[in-house]
């Protein structure tokens, strides 16, 4: 099981997660924090659950956010990351019923 987690504190944000990947029986590690840069600042991002979706998420959003004016930057991000949820979470006929999906 994976934890990501991130904390505020007066100099920014510190993310931590453990590095460990599984695939069914495949296991191989690789960080699961990281950044990126657009108009609006650096984006730092943490990811838990299943790496394909998440890696897919945030690299739409780094496509995404390089073309948005700075000041729209958090209303775009919270937007992308609803639908990718909505689209890969809640669209799942056992989202409400399985905890073994991973998302």
């Amino acid at each position: 099981m994976t934890i990501a987690a991130g904390f505020l504190h007066s100099g920014g944000v510190l993310l931590c997660a453990d590095t460990q990947h599984e695939a069914g029986a495949m296991r191989v590690h690789a960080a699961k924090i990281g950044t990126f840069d657009c108009p609006g600042g650096k984006v730092g991002f943490a990811f838990a659950g299943n790496s394909a979706f998440a890696i897919s998420v945030i690299q739409k959003c780094s496509k995404k956010l390089r073309s948005v004016p700075p000041e729209e930057t958090l209303e775009e991000l919270d937007n992308l990351l609803a639908e990718e949820y909505r689209r890969l979470a809640f669209d799942h006929p056992n989202h409400a019923t399985d905890w073994t999906l991973q998302y």
